[in-house]
């Protein structure tokens, strides 16, 4: 396969993955909390609370996606072991990182304020967060071996 391929078939997972989950964000989401409150009113006070912070963890998950979609048009274009991809792994490890700690902040934040712990939600909450740490630890581990490769293709062309 070549480095054009590749990159586009990342840009074509990239672009399914933002037009699924965008409608499940917008309107799924808020949806479903409705049904939840339709079975329990008492959690009435919370739809709004809970839309607004599951909506402002969506905007590093885009941003990591943006990222992503530069790395795929350096790998386009032969330059896959860059400073600026480096920079970029780092970023979406930092961001992953970021959700890890947000998710993991969410259900007790909802507990107190709202006493909303639900087993469920903080099920939800626990495999966001070790989705996050995973994506962390990957993009930190990429970053590393990037910057290997990097520093090998600046030696190598040094030495020429």
């Amino acid at each position: 396969m070549s480095q054009k391929e590749l990159a586009k078939i990342l840009k074509i997972i990239i672009i399914v993955v933002v037009l699924i989950s965008l409608p499940c964000f917008i309107f799924a989401i808020p949806e479903m909390v409705k049904e939840v409150v339709a079975g329990f009113p008492e959690f009435l006070d919370i739809i709004q609370p809970f839309c607004i912070y599951v909506w402002i963890s969506a905007v590093p998950f885009y941003y990591a996606f943006v990222l992503t979609w530069f790395i795929c048009n350096d790998i386009r274009d032969d330059n896959s072991y860059s400073s600026a991809n480096i920079n970029r792994l780092k970023i979406i490890a930092y961001l992953s990182i970021f959700e890890a700690i947000y998710y993991a902040c969410f259900p007790v934040y909802m507990q107190t304020v709202y006493n909303a712990g639900q087993p469920g939600f903080l099920i939800l909450c626990f495999l966001i967060v070790l989705a996050s740490i995973a994506i962390a630890v990957l993009a930190s581990i990429l970053s590393r071996l990037t910057q290997k490769a990097y520093d090998y293709k600046v030696d190598s062309e040094l030495a020429v």
